[in-house]
């Protein structure tokens, strides 16, 4: 026999539908006694505690999201005024029924409900506990604005050299990575880069007070952007990763003048008009750096040291194998981050790989990096970029099974990284309608002196491979040949620590903040009398130093290190 309370028009509903279900599964006459039909196994006594376990927190959720029966009596009872007037902290973010409130609701014991004539959150509990919600609910606002906040974007002109100050900018043709197949393909569209033209070799007092004052100032503005972000990232759900880029800058919007040759001063002005939008390509851009790139890093112990303290000599540093896969999704991407090394045994070398990251992100197309600043040194016509980017991160269980059982096929066959083959994939993968591109990089970490401060250069190998989209969006897996550009390099330089303290923040909870500290001390620490900000922007002009001795190595032959 079922008992059941409740009102009585519910009581006939709830009867109605146990009697239909009854009804529906009920035997018939010749299925009883026939070999049809299935004994069920018995529960264990621990299946049984988990499903009673399951059930009950379900039947806890559920209540926990409707209205207290009228007439239960509460502790406490708080409203939280949604900010409503506000579009970025949209209600809908929360689900149709505030499922994404459920966490606060199981953890601290209350009913959260919505009261849409009033736009508010009623809660109630216990006192201690309708407190605790309300807090996290605020929280809760925080976190939909981090998700939501407009990145911080800003175009800065780098001029180190105090002794030879060009007196004009010229806009130049720049080549993208050449498509090498398939045969016949058109090439990429030149874009242009900005580089020095002219000269003043005046030493005058004004001159160097005038670039000290410029340097003085993309400092501060540098600076303050961080500090306008970071501490908002406390509440961001979801991936973060902050990485210092070397590459060309490349005008994408600007205003066009006679032959594109800009004085400097109007050329620093048009960068920061609101209109103007620039990028600074992942791979360094110079072919003749690229060329030498590896071999003056490995010449480079006097400020190098290889990122596994076992080795000794730069030149020793094994390289790990990464892939980056982004497949379509709607009206977002997908990204597969995958990295391999070789497995490391006492005593002993060894061939085998081992899987060192698997991760899956969660792109929309119209998500903007969190931070973009481009410092453009156009006296050495390279550019560094303060790329902060966010994402969504996903749990693999929940992924489409074709993508879970894509990330457990994947290899990689280090002997043909280190092939004269351009064209070869040195990452093994099955074929999938829902692949875009892929990625594949031979990574190098060193360790820049003095170690204390904990800042590594990333020194890389990249390839793009593009698969030819149909006009709906899926791919020509199959039917026609990817498009492969060529391998160029990169550099990028960043703190494992920032890597550390971004994690937290992907599994952070509904309604919480992510405990690491935003002291800027801490994200970029002082060496000996010197501010941490400061060092870390003499790191940068000591590695774009070394980079640009490549081409000096090449042309000269003169050694290095």
């Amino acid at each position: 026999m079922f008992a059941i309370y409740g009102r009585a028009d519910a009581a006939l509903r709830t009867k109605a539908c146990i009697r239909d279900w009854l009804t529906a599964n009920k035997p018939s006459k010749n299925q009883l006694g026939t070999s049809h039909f299935v004994k069920q196994a018995s529960l264990t006594e621990t299946l049984r505690f988990q499903i009673e376990r399951e059930w009950d927190y379900q039947v806890r959720r559920f209540m926990f999201r409707k209205h207290p029966v009228p007439g239960t009596e509460f502790d406490a009872i708080g409203s939280f005024l949604w900010p409503s007037k506000d579009d970025s902290i949209s209600i809908d973010a929360l689900g149709p029924s505030f499922e994404a409130l459920d966490k606060i609701r199981m953890d601290e014991s209350c009913y959260v409900v919505w009261d849409a004539k009033q736009s508010l959150f009623k809660v109630f509990g216990n006192a201690k506990n309708v407190q605790k919600s309300l807090i996290r609910l605020r929280m809760v606002c925080f976190q939909i604005v981090a998700r939501h906040m407009p990145g911080c974007r800003m175009f800065l002109l780098d001029l180190t050299d105090t002794h030879s100050i060009p007196t004009h900018i010229r806009l130049v043709p720049y080549e993208h990575p050449a498509i090498l197949a398939p045969p016949g393909a058109r090439q990429p569209t030149p874009s242009l880069t900005p580089v020095s033209e002219g000269s003043s070799t005046c030493t005058c007092s004004g001159i160097q007070d005038s670039t000290d004052e410029t340097s003085s100032r993309n400092v501060d503005l540098i600076k303050a952007c961080l500090l306008q972000v970071l501490p908002k990232l406390h509440y961001f759900c979801g991936y973060l990763q902050l990485r210092l880029r070397l590459g060309t800058f490349l005008n994408t919007q600007f205003k066009r003048a006679p032959e594109n040759c800009y004085t400097l001063g109007d050329y620093g002005d048009m960068m920061r008009q609101s209109q103007f939008a620039g990028y600074v390509t992942p791979h360094i851009g110079d072919r003749m750096i690229e060329s030498r790139l590896l071999s003056t890093i490995k010449e480079a112990g006097h400020i190098l040291l290889p990122e596994d303290h076992r080795i000794d000599k730069l030149e020793d540093v094994q390289p790990t194998y990464a892939a980056t896969f982004t497949f379509q999704e709607r009206s977002s991407y997908l990204r597969l981050m995958v990295e391999w090394r070789k497995a490391v045994e006492p005593g002993r070398e060894t061939d085998t790989m081992e899987r060192i990251l698997t991760k899956w992100i969660k792109f929309n197309k119209e998500d903007d990096a969190l931070l973009d600043v481009s410092l453009v040194n156009v006296q050495g016509g390279l550019a560094w970029q303060f790329d902060l980017i966010g994402a969504q991160s996903i749990d693999e269980a929940n992924l489409p099974r074709e993508l879970i059982e894509f990330s457990q096929k994947l290899d990689v066959i280090p002997d043909v990284a280190h092939t004269a083959n351009t064209y070869a994939l040195f990452v093994q993968f099955p074929h999938t309608s829902l692949l875009q591109s892929l990625q594949q990089r031979i990574v190098y970490r060193y360790d820049l002196k003095p170690i204390v401060t904990g800042y590594t250069l990333e020194v890389s190998r990249l390839q793009d491979h593009v698969v030819p989209q149909t006009s709906h969006g899926s791919a020509f897996v199959g039917k026609s040949p990817s498009i492969i550009y060529e391998a160029r390099w990169a550099v990028s330089l960043y703190r494992n620590d920032w890597d550390s303290m971004f994690s937290s923040n992907e599994s952070l909870p509904v309604g919480a903040r992510a405990n690491w500290p935003d002291d800027f001390g801490i994200w970029f620490p002082d060496e000996g009398q010197k501010r941490g900000f400061h060092v870390l922007m003499g790191k940068l002009r000591v590695v774009q130093s070394l980079t640009e001795h490549a081409t000096e190595d090449l042309l000269t032959g003169m050694s290095i290190g």
